[in-house]
């Protein structure tokens, strides 16, 4: 899962005993806040996917073409999500309006984002 894509989480990474030791009283401290947390109840609000951005470059898509934006509504919300997150994710305009049209196939096909033939 890609960094802004998840909602709640901390990762480490080791690669000796050593490191573990030198980090003891982080790891200590993360699990003691992660106990906390699930004693009060807390929970992450989850995102909607109507609360994601959506590129300028397929809202133009969108209306272009009234047929592919029936099927991308089709899809379901987290292939809805996987979508925008991949649009979204690319710096320049060509780069997105480049993988939207790689993605029209797909789409129409009612296929996600990772999902294969």
């Amino acid at each position: 899962m890609q960094l802004g894509q998840m909602h709640a989480g901390r990762v480490m990474k080791f690669t000796s005993a050593k490191d573990i030791k030198a980090k003891a009283a982080t790891i200590k401290a993360y699990v003691r806040e992660a106990i906390a947390v699930e004693k009060a109840g807390l929970r992450m609000k989850q995102k909607r996917t109507s609360d994601l951005p959506v590129p300028e470059e397929l809202t133009e898509q969108f209306r272009r073409d009234p047929r592919f934006k029936r099927a991308f509504e089709a899809l379901t919300p987290g292939r809805q999500r996987g979508y925008l997150y991949h649009f979204a994710a690319a710096r320049q305009s060509a780069t997105r309006m480049a993988r939207i049209e790689k993605a029209i196939p797909a789409i129409f096909e009612g296929r996600g984002f990772l999902e294969r033939h």
